[in-house]
């Protein structure tokens, strides 16, 4: 059973298509394509997909990642092409690497990810400054369950103004996360639209993209 990671994009058409519905698209883009996938087994049957991290509704991104099974071995070149022709426009694959032995889940290694917030709003550099000085940045995160203060600071790695916003690498993943919306509340910056720029895993103590570090696994 080939497995294949694939790097894919949601642009800007799609940018109000919920996760959900993501998922629906690239199913249905099996079935159009003819993509030999590989399905659960059971009464209700499944693509064998797995995402890396869902992506919040109304934000863009060019560093997206998903894994699939298929029941015959496809090259990567023909298997991205024939996804590309089948998706709906707004999604795209950028990328396909075969897996060569057994690897963890996507979104246990997932532990960073890069965004921009377009906003017209410029942060005073001092501001920054001042924020990237602190030890302790507390909010207060909700959820249907409980309240409970969190410290920001630790989670966010790098911050920068630019002409079209702020660039920001922020901790994600399974054992830490911080939503992007978070940290601009936290500073103060109200409206802005997101895009993840890319993903990242970790080998040792350094950040690099999942290519990179599949690279690295299959050496």
């Amino acid at each position: 059973m080939p497995k294949y990671w694939l790097k894919y994009v949601k642009g800007e058409e799609a940018r109000f298509i919920s996760h959900l519905d993501i998922l629906r698209a690239i199913e249905r883009t099996f079935r159009r394509g003819q993509i030999p996938v590989e399905y659960t087994k059971g009464f209700n049957k499944r693509p064998k997909v797995s995402f890396a991290t869902p992506l919040s509704l109304g934000v863009t991104s060019k560093g997206e990642y998903v894994e699939i099974a298929l029941t015959e071995e496809w090259s990567e070149i023909h298997l991205e092409d024939e996804l590309n022709k089948a998706l709906p426009i707004g999604l795209g694959i950028s990328g396909v690497r075969k897996l060569h032995g057994k690897m963890p889940t996507l979104g246990s290694l997932v532990k960073a990810a890069q965004y921009n917030a377009f906003t017209d709003f410029s942060l005073p550099k001092e501001k920054l400054v001042d924020f990237l000085q602190k030890r302790d940045v507390i909010i207060t995160r909700e959820s249907k369950r409980k309240t409970r203060e969190i410290n920001i600071r630790p989670l966010v790695y790098e911050i920068k103004q630019e002409n079209t916003g702020l660039s920001f690498l922020i901790a994600q993943g399974s054992e830490q996360n911080l939503r992007p919306a978070e940290l601009l509340l936290a500073l103060n910056v109200k409206n802005f639209q997101l895009h993840k720029k890319e993903t990242y895993f970790r080998i040792e103590e350094k950040l690099v993209a999942p290519f990179k570090w599949l690279e690295k696994a299959e050496m």
